[in-house]
């Protein structure tokens, strides 16, 4: 078998809900340093082994005292600050989703549609007149 037929493997480490052993938690100042202990150990073994990380966060409702309503990080700023790139996900109708790039230091923020089909994930159909 030639070298350049190798196969390279996707190393990834997934983390669905990232808050939710820590959101129960009353007391604010521990839930800050159980996050930054959590993103520590991910950045530590992301370099370590050369892996991607992708953490699943929530979002939660914020009102502010103008009673005007906002949709922020479940952590807040202790886990966005920590995040090289962030990706914002929703789901518009049915099997028709969008993806929004909110920070990242090497690309400009952009969004698309997209939809997730039994054959996978397709770009939306472009509109022909």
């Amino acid at each position: 078998m030639l070298q350049s037929s190798r196969r390279r493997l996707v190393r990834v480490i997934i983390i669905d809900s990232l808050a939710f052993p820590i959101v129960s938690l009353d007391d604010s100042s521990r839930k800050i340093i159980y996050y930054h202990e959590i993103l520590n150990e991910l950045q530590r073994l992301a370099s370590k082994y050369n892996i991607a990380v992708v953490i699943v966060n929530e979002l939660v409702t914020q009102v502010n005292k103008n009673n005007e309503i906002s949709f922020e990080s479940a952590g807040g700023q202790a886990v966005s600050s920590r995040c090289n790139k962030r990706i914002m996900l929703a789901r518009i109708r049915n099997s028709k989703f969008a993806a929004r790039l909110l920070k990242s230091s090497t690309m400009p923020q952009v969004a698309t549609v997209f939809n997730i089909t039994s054959q996978g994930i397709r770009d939306e159909p472009s509109i022909k007149n």
